[in-house]
């Protein structure tokens, strides 16, 4: 698949005041490299590359892609996902999406997500074991919502559910707001990640300094993750 960038001759002016938290760059590549090359090294597949839609008029999403790729649907969402390893019987998936926002001239790194989920390559709906996501405009960082954070999917604890809980699950994985049970919340809980609290500072969230940052970032949390569900594997 073809690399797919988005390049455009940026004007000198001010930052925009919605976005001073967030990484700014005139050209896509400069934040689209780094990440394609670190994890290309993580997962052993030089094939690997972003490809880009447009979501918005100032808005393109960067999806990972590569040799060995597959579908996962996740909420209704669509992931292209990767092998990332085998642990005992099961076979684990990472997805990693970028957001950019053209805006004054530049674009603004605005969101990143990377999902992990595990199955079959043939099997579309894959089970969604967590979420890691950096909301990173000022207009995330202005909400109670940690940045970055963690979101955990019921299905990766469903085995400690009767099978009452499991049945309303299948039949009803997505009902109004309002009558939503507390399992079918779960996966809106936002668990903060990198917070100050034990040096006293309140707030939840987190500012991205420069693109190594975000490429660290994604890298630490695949790795971590990996460590984390070889562990659990091993009980």
């Amino acid at each position: 698949m073809t690399d797919s960038f988005i390049k455009l001759v940026p004007k000198k002016k001010p930052l925009s005041s919605a976005n001073i938290g967030s990484i700014s760059v005139s050209d896509t590549k400069e934040i689209i490299n780094p990440c394609q090359k670190m994890l290309s090294s993580l997962l052993q597949n030089k094939s690997l590359n972003f490809s880009s839609i447009q979501l918005a008029r100032t808005v393109s999403e960067f999806n990972l892609q590569g040799q060995g790729a597959t579908r996962a649907v996740v909420e209704r969402r669509r992931y292209s996902v990767l092998p990332l390893q085998t642990i005992g019987n099961e076979l684990y998936w990472l997805g990693v999406i970028l957001q950019l926002k053209f805006e004054t001239g530049v674009f603004y790194l605005s969101a990143v997500s990377i999902i992990i989920v595990k199955g079959l390559a043939e099997d579309i709906n894959k089970t969604a074991i967590l979420r890691a996501e950096w909301d990173c405009l000022t207009e995330n960082l202005m909400q109670k919502h940690a940045q970055p954070h963690w979101h955990i999917y019921p299905s990766s604890i469903i085995k400690n559910w009767d099978s009452d809980e499991i049945l309303e699950l299948m039949t009803n994985p997505l009902k109004e707001f309002g009558e939503q049970s507390e399992k079918d919340k779960f996966p809106r809980f936002h668990f903060a990640m990198a917070t100050k609290w034990h040096l006293g500072e309140e707030n939840p969230h987190a500012e991205l300094k420069d693109i190594n940052s975000i490429v660290k970032w994604i890298e630490f949390c695949t790795k971590y993750t990996l460590e984390q569900l070889t562990f659990m594997w091993k009980l």
